[in-house]
């Protein structure tokens, strides 16, 4: 089981180019993990014996730092919705990695 975090965001490198994660939330009813960055990524993960993370893949769209993101509802882990710097709310669809509403 992932812990809390203890901070307001955590700097992390992905492939040598640095980000901040500003929120990563787990889905109440699933392992799958959604992770806000300064970048503007969504950053997806899976969680694999309950302490380690599988990259799933990004979610890119957003041209700035994703302030919020949020799974959907308890009963369905494949939609996302995010909010940006760029001044969009996002939904996405993580099954496909594509932005299905704006």
């Amino acid at each position: 089981m992932l812990k809390p975090f203890c901070c307001s965001s955590v700097k992390t490198d992905f492939n040598s180019d640095p980000h901040y994660v500003f929120r990563a939330v787990l889905h109440p009813s699933s392992s799958r993990v959604a992770a806000s960055t300064s970048s503007g990524l969504v950053k997806l993960y899976d969680v694999q014996s309950g302490t380690q993370l599988s990259h799933l893949g990004d979610l890119r769209g957003h041209t700035d730092t994703i302030t919020d993101v949020a799974f959907a509802a308890a009963d369905n882990p494949s939609l996302v919705h995010t909010s940006s710097k760029d001044g969009t709310v996002r939904g996405w669809d993580v099954r496909a990695g594509q932005e299905v509403e704006q």
